[in-house]
């Protein structure tokens, strides 16, 4: 993520397609300061890029009761001319987006079909040699002492793993799940990563300072943003100049970032109600998913125990299937946790931390599965070739005396081809590439880890304000503050990241009779000259 608030140039193009895509979600109109607000643009580009939107579509104006101008577009009434260039580009993306459902698709077939062959092949071989035992007088059939029982035992639970995985269709419970091509693909070249949001920097800030009466300090950029006093003090001099914002210096010498436009603005405040139920269905979603693994969790457990318990009979009638709670359930029993991640929109950053990367999209179960069905494959690559050759010979030999005849067939290079070469490179790379990744997952998760540890002793400071940071006492127990259970500290060397903060934020080094400690007056001033305005 772009860490920094954006400076980019005006880009009419861009800025008309964000402002389209605001304006669709408000049939009624909206004013140039809502456009802000929804967009992070600034002031002087929306103004710009309004005006570029009245020449393209019909429009009217109409006022509200506080006499602002809201914007009304009719964008179903004209359709966009497009330029050679512009259709070449939708006509590229089509190629790429067909492309991509192309191979995903073909990536699936390849495995179901030679899931489906070998599966065949194999309960063919042992079909006809369980025959060809007992005719030949073993009364336990091909393989006493159960041989056969665990093979195909072993046989039907890849089985159900795999038909349980191409089984899988989105449904009211998974809304977010894509299906089998998804999940293969996702397995294969990793996570679905969110195309960045330019202005998240500023609609962060944007949506802080509405909810706080249009004013913001240093001290509380750096809580939101993680950046040093400095950085704080220079983004907010391109904020103050993208959103029409005043500075005010009050008797303490704090500087108070002001930004009247956005100040008591009920449309405004509607439009950060919008944006907050955004994240409490978000929370809501993933709450559903939580719930319903936990549930397919305990029902598999509850099969596992009774299968133990009562073998031979039919557990699934017994226990029947686990039924998810509604939506109105779930948002009265986890109220809380739903709020809370309301107010972690705008939480410092330590609340905020970056998210792991993860190896692909599917859940423990799913890629079992798919890695069931790889193993069955591979492992097959060898012996389906054997095992056809086997049977066709004992059929043909049930008839025939001489069965020469059959192998003709087998041992030319398109029959071992079809059989061996392209089933067995084809589960190599379906096994090589994630383990592949797994590498670069990895390198990222440590960057990602050692950007957390930062923000994580931001918090550990911004604790101790106000009051004096012995580091003595800091360093003691810092790294059971910043490294979560079970991971590796990044940052080796705590004294000097402990003193780089300390710089970042200006603080005092003093030193007194128990040790060196730090005192930031500087934050502390600001936070509490901000507290007291609001209050007032």
């Amino acid at each position: 993520m772009d860490n920094t608030i954006n400076r980019k140039d005006y880009d009419e193009k861009a800025f008309k397609k964000l402002l389209v895509n605001f304006l669709k979600t408000k049939p009624q109109g909206a004013t140039q300061l809502e456009m802000v607000v929804g967009t992070g643009l600034s002031k002087d580009w929306v103004e710009l890029a309004v005006r570029a939107l009245l020449d393209d579509y019909p429009a009217h104006l109409e006022t509200n009761e506080k006499h602002e101008l809201i914007y009304v577009f009719d964008f179903d009434a004209k359709e966009e001319s497009l330029t050679f260039l512009q259709v070449a580009n939708k006509v590229l993306r089509g190629i790429w987006k067909g492309f991509i459902v192309f191979f995903k698709v073909w990536t699936l077939l390849m495995y179901c079909t030679y899931f489906l062959v070998n599966a065949i092949i194999l309960i063919l071989f042992f079909i006809v040699i369980s025959i060809f035992a007992l005719f030949a007088g073993y009364e336990g059939g091909f393989g006493s002492g159960g041989f056969i029982e665990r093979v195909m035992g072993q046989g039907e639970r890849i089985v159900q793993d795999a038909f349980a995985l191409l089984n899988r269709r989105p449904s009211e419970e998974q809304e977010d799940d894509e299906g089998a091509v998804h999940q293969m693909f996702s397995y294969i070249f990793g996570e679905t990563i969110p195309k960045p949001d330019d202005l998240a920097i500023e609609k962060l800030l944007l949506n802080f300072i509405v909810q706080n009466k249009g004013k913001i300090v240093a001290a509380e950029i750096v809580q939101l943003t993680g950046w040093s006093i400095r950085k704080a003090q220079e983004e907010t001099a391109q904020l103050m100049a993208s959103y029409h914002g005043d500075a005010e210096v009050t008797d303490e010498g704090v500087i108070v970032y002001s930004f009247p436009d956005l100040e008591d603005s009920q449309e405004i405040n509607k439009l950060v109600e919008t944006y907050n139920q955004k994240l409490r269905a978000k929370k809501l979603t993933e709450i559903k998913k939580r719930e319903h693994k936990k549930l397919l969790e305990e029902h598999t457990q509850l099969l596992a125990t009774k299968a133990e318990n009562e073998s031979g009979e039919n557990i699934q009638e017994k226990i029947p299937a686990p039924q998810l709670p509604t939506k109105a359930e779930l948002r009265e029993t986890h109220a809380e946790e739903i709020e809370e991640a309301v107010k972690l929109g705008t939480a410092p950053i330590w609340e905020r931390l970056l998210p792991a990367r993860r190896m692909n999209d599917n859940d423990k179960e799913i890629n079992r599965s798919i890695v069931s069905g790889n193993q069955f494959n591979w492992m097959m690559s060898f012996l389906s070739p054997i095992m056809l050759v086997v049977t066709f010979m004992l059929i043909v030999g049930a008839f025939k005396d001489d069965s020469d005849i059959s192998l003709s067939f087998f041992l030319n290079k398109t029959y071992l081809i079809i059989l061996f070469v392209i089933p067995f490179c084809y589960s190599f790379l379906f096994w090589l590439i994630p383990n592949l990744r797994r590498f670069r997952v990895n390198a990222v998760n440590r960057r990602i880890d050692a950007i957390n540890e930062k923000y994580r002793l931001l918090g550990v400071i911004f604790d101790q304000i106000p009051g004096k940071l012995y580091k003595h006492e800091v360093l003691d127990g810092l790294q059971q503050k910043i490294v979560p259970e079970g991971k590796k500290l990044r940052n080796k060397e705590l004294p000097q990241l402990l003193d780089q903060k300390a710089h970042e934020l200006e603080a005092e080094s003093m030193a007194d009779t128990q040790g060196a400690y730090y005192i930031f007056e500087e934050v502390q001033t600001d936070l509490e000259v901000i507290k007291t305005i609001r209050n007032g």
